[in-house]
């Protein structure tokens, strides 16, 4: 490879979509740059974490019963905890531990993201109906909506978190 080759170059994007050519050198690049974190998005809310890695850590989800018992929180979530704590024991064969080779984050982020449209299902389907149900489902989406509006929220919140520690 010569000199010329290993040397940096500037790589100048020409707009091929009917673009004004008078668009600035940085509003190119900051289209671009969009784009290209746009794209990475997909690929982080919809690429799998690896299976986790059993180690000596405590198991979050009791640290979780914990925590929700300290705050009051039913019993019959603390049962639904447990629950959960077990289909996934059963599932990957271990608990859920911290440093377990799975980014937290992008779980959380994934996880918010199908939260979101298992709620916004439940908003549609309660329009469905007739009747008495329909009133019933009606009020239920009264109180789901709020709900909804929460884990959008929180989904963007978690998304920036992901953006500020990884630039993507």
């Amino acid at each position: 490879m010569s000199d010329d080759e290993r040397k940096p170059s500037l790589c100048v994007i020409v707009p091929s979509d009917g673009e004004s050519s008078a668009s600035s050198l940085p509003d190119l690049l900051t289209r671009e740059l969009r784009a290209v974190a746009a794209r990475e998005i997909r690929v982080m809310a919809a690429t799998p974490e690896p299976l986790p890695v059993p180690n000596d850590k405590p198991a979050l989800w009791d640290l979780v019963v914990t925590d929700a018992r300290r705050q009051g929180m039913p019993e019959y979530l603390v049962d639904d905890m447990r629950a959960r704590d077990k289909f996934g024991r059963e599932k990957y064969g271990t608990s859920l531990q911290a440093g377990n080779g799975r980014d937290a984050l992008v779980d959380a982020l994934q996880e918010a993201l199908d939260l979101s449209v298992y709620l916004k299902q439940a908003l549609v389907e309660g329009a469905d109906g007739r009747g008495r149900k329909r009133r019933a489902r009606a009020d239920e989406a009264k109180k789901i909506a709020p709900i909804y509006a929460d884990t959008l929220s929180l989904a963007a919140r978690i998304r920036s978190l992901l953006w500020a520690r990884d630039g993507r």
